[in-house]
Order: C-alpha cells, then sequence, then structure tokens
C-alpha cells in the first residue's frame, strides 16, 4: 500500500522529468556510439517508460547527470551493468580520465512529531525525532559511505552524483520545509574527510527551497547554484562538494567544468 501511494505520488510530480528524459536520452544515444554505452542507453530508456519508483527516477538521474556532463564538455561513455559494483560513467577531459557513479534518493520522511493526529505513519518506518534536514544528512552520509566502500578499488577520480528528486514525502499534508545548503555543505566536507574514495559529490535537489543564506562565510571546497520555482527546466539547488583528502583528486579543469555543469 505505502509503496503504491509512493509511486503515484513519484509519477505525480515526475512531469517535467518526462519532458526532459527524451530529448536528453536522444541527445545521448546520438553522442555516446560504442556498444556498451547504446546498450545501456536502451536499458535505462526501457525502465523510465515502465514509470515506476525507484527504476524511472533511477534512469531519469543517470541521464540528467550524463546530460549535464556533456554539456560540460567532457566525453563520456556508459558502463555495462555487472555482477559486481562499478561505476555508472566513464569520463575525459582531454587526457584525464574519472569515473561517476550516479544514485538517487527517495524523499526524506518527515520526523514523527510533525505528522497530524489522524496520520498514523508506516510501522516499518522508525524514524528518530529530528528534523526533516538531519534525516537527510544522515542518510546522505550513509549512501556516501556506502558508495565509497563499493567503489574503493578504483584507482582513479571517483564523483558520486546523488540526486534527491523530491524534498520531502507527499504522504501527508504539505508543510513549508526549507534546506539549509550551508549547513549541508558543511556536514558533506565533514564527512568526505573520511571517504578518501570520493574525489567530489555532486548533489542534485529537484523541488528543495533553499533557505536564506544566514553567513556570508563560504566554504572553499563547495560550489552550489540556485534556482527559482519558476525554472522547472532545472533543478532548484545543485552542489559541487569537493573532497581535499581524496586518494585521486579531481584536475583544476575537471573542477571548473563541474561547476559549469551546475
Amino acid at each position: 500500500m505505502g509503496e503504491d501511494r509512493l509511486n503515484r505520488e513519484s509519477i505525480a510530480a515526475s512531469s517535467s522529468w518526462a519532458h526532459r528524459f527524451l530529448p536528453q536520452w536522444q541527445e545521448l544515444f546520438t553522442t555516446c556510439t560504442d556498444p556498451g554505452s547504446r546498450s545501456r542507453l536502451m536499458s535505462l530508456r526501457a525502465r523510465f517508460e515502465m514509470r515506476q519508483w525507484p527504476m524511472a527516477y533511477s534512469a531519469a538521474g543517470e541521464i540528467d547527470v550524463a546530460s549535464r556532463l556533456v554539456h560540460a564538455g567532457f566525453s563520456l561513455a556508459f558502463l555495462e551493468e555487472t555482477s559486481a559494483r562499478t561505476a555508472d560513467l566513464e569520463c575525459y577531459w582531454g587526457q584525464d580520465r574519472c569515473f561517476v557513479e550516479v544514485t538517487v534518493m527517495a524523499p526524506t520522511p518527515l520526523p514523527l512529531q510533525s505528522f497530524p493526529p489522524a496520520y498514523e505513519p508506516s510501522p516499518t518506518l522508525h524514524w528518530p525525532l529530528e528534523d526533516t534536514q538531519t534525516i537527510l544528512e544522515r542518510r546522505l552520509i550513509a549512501r556516501m559511505a556506502e558508495k565509497a566502500r563499493q567503489l574503493d578499488r578504483y584507482c582513479a577520480p571517483i564523483i558520486l552524483a546523488i540526486t534527491v528528486p523530491m524534498w520531502t514525502s507527499r504522504a501527508v499534508p504539505k508543510r513549508e520545509e526549507y534546506l539549509d545548503v550551508q549547513r549541508l555543505a558543511g556536514v558533506s566536507v565533514s564527512a568526505l574527510a573520511a571517504l578518501p574514495t570520493l574525489s567530489a559529490v555532486l548533489l542534485t535537489f529537484w523541488d528543495a527551497k533553499p533557505r536564506e543564506r544566514r553567513s556570508t562565510i563560504r566554504l572553499a571546497d563547495v560550489h552550489c547554484v540556485t534556482r527559482t520555482a519558476q525554472d522547472p527546466r532545472h533543478p532548484r539547488i545543485r552542489a559541487l562538494v569537493n573532497n581535499p583528502f581524496a586518494r585521486y583528486a579531481l584536475t583544476r579543469h575537471e573542477k571548473v567544468a563541474l561547476q559549469q555543469a551546475l
């Protein structure tokens, strides 16, 4: 029952994704002509057309990230799926190579104390009594650690692209939720210090409302772009968090290109 409801909410919220997916997919299918990429692209399109969470969002997220990288000037190839955990994209900037892993996170559940009296959350969800952003931060750190373990064997820079389609679950009456981007950036930089496998994290939030900046202090390893809700073609927030402790660091040119991709 809960899964079906999440599917309906996800598809209802993804109309703008549907308008972007096919043009982006077609462009990539024309650009990436190697057999492995073509096979992967056909698989991603089939998943998206199923219109089921999490497969549809996962496919759309991978296509969106790849499209951004191509427009930023990277040449890339989609890597075939194997039984072993591998990255999704192999990218080149000139002679410099890096790998990109794309992952999509489900909506962040609202904390238990925010549920109205008439609403009973699923008994399988035992979220701590914390604010929504804290829950999101904990999930992001866990996902970063998981992917760092899976990709530890790579001897090249690794970019982890995390996409959050919906800021909070729409299973309860909507309330005003704002994302503190500065706080999230600080948490991400701190987490990366213990994850040298990851060279950078690319964060994408499609419908999160950015909280007004409280301080003029900027983190040297974070580049962020925010947009208004009037432009549904682009996510509300994109942030690139570089890891100064990475085992394999991105080059300056790659960092500049990734910033332009935001």
